[in-house]
C-alpha cells in the first residue's frame, strides 16, 4: 500500500483524500501559521493518485515542475516539494512497489480526450501502462 514519510508518521494511502496543511484537522499536519491547506493527495481505488495545490497561494512541485492549477497525476519515482512558512521546504518521493505507471495524465484528461473522439465512451480510469497488472 502507499504511504508518505513523514518525521515518524507513516500515513498510508488508501482511497480517497488526504490534506498537508498547518490547519487543525489536516491528514498529515506540519508547522506553520497558514490556515489554508497546501496540498491535497487522492488516490483512486485503481491505484492511481493525483496532488493539486490545497490554495491559490499554495507552492507545489513535482519533479521541479510548479503546479498550477490543474492537478498532477502521481507516478513511480516522482519527487514532490512543498514550500511551507516556517518549516521551508517538504520533500517526499512517490514508491509504488509494484512499480507502476500510467500515462502522465489526470482522469479529466482522458475524459475530454475520448469524448472527442466518441462522445459518451470513456474510461473511468486513467490505462495502466507498465507493472503488475497491466494489460
Amino acid at each position: 500500500m502507499p504511504y508518505i514519510q513523514y518525521k515518524d508518521q507513516r500515513l498510508p494511502l488508501g482511497a480517497g483524500e488526504l490534506t498537508v496543511g498547518a490547519f487543525e484537522g489536516a491528514t498529515l499536519r506540519i508547522p506553520g501559521d497558514n490556515p489554508a491547506a497546501h496540498a491535497v493527495l487522492t488516490l483512486g481505488p485503481d491505484g492511481t493518485g493525483v496532488i493539486r495545490r490545497g490554495s491559490a497561494d499554495a507552492v507545489v512541485m513535482v519533479n521541479g515542475v510548479q503546479l498550477g492549477v490543474e492537478p498532477s497525476p502521481l507516478l513511480h519515482g516522482d519527487k514532490i516539494e512543498i514550500e511551507t512558512e516556517g518549516l521551508g521546504r517538504l520533500t517526499f518521493n512517490i514508491k509504488d512497489e509494484l512499480k507502476r505507471s500510467w500515462a502522465r495524465k489526470t482522469r479529466l484528461q482522458c475524459h475530454e480526450e475520448a469524448a472527442q473522439k466518441t462522445p459518451g465512451a470513456y474510461p473511468d480510469f486513467t490505462p495502466q501502462l507498465s507493472g503488475k497488472y497491466a494489460k
